[in-house]
């Protein structure tokens, strides 16, 4: 059986950091700003706005070793 561990009924906060190491991932440079890679930053903003005229809703995965001020211009963007 599963649990919920984030419903009100818990006292304490479940936490788990789990590393899983795929073969076909690729780490991107995206650098501090759109400057330092312009293509890179267009490629990616273009992409997730195209997805989100698509579809109702978009979700963010496996985007962990994304710089998080990436996230907030792609998401900026998207909205």
């Amino acid at each position: 059986a599963t649990e919920d561990f984030a419903a009100p009924s818990w006292r304490s906060v479940y936490l788990r950091r789990h590393l899983s190491a795929w073969g076909d991932c690729a780490k991107l440079r995206f650098g501090g700003s759109p400057k330092d890679a312009p293509f890179l930053w267009d490629h990616m903003t273009r992409y997730a706005v195209s997805m989100a005229n698509i579809f109702h809703a978009i979700r963010l995965d496996n985007a962990h070793s994304t710089p998080l001020h990436v996230s907030r211009h792609v998401l900026a963007e998207v909205r």
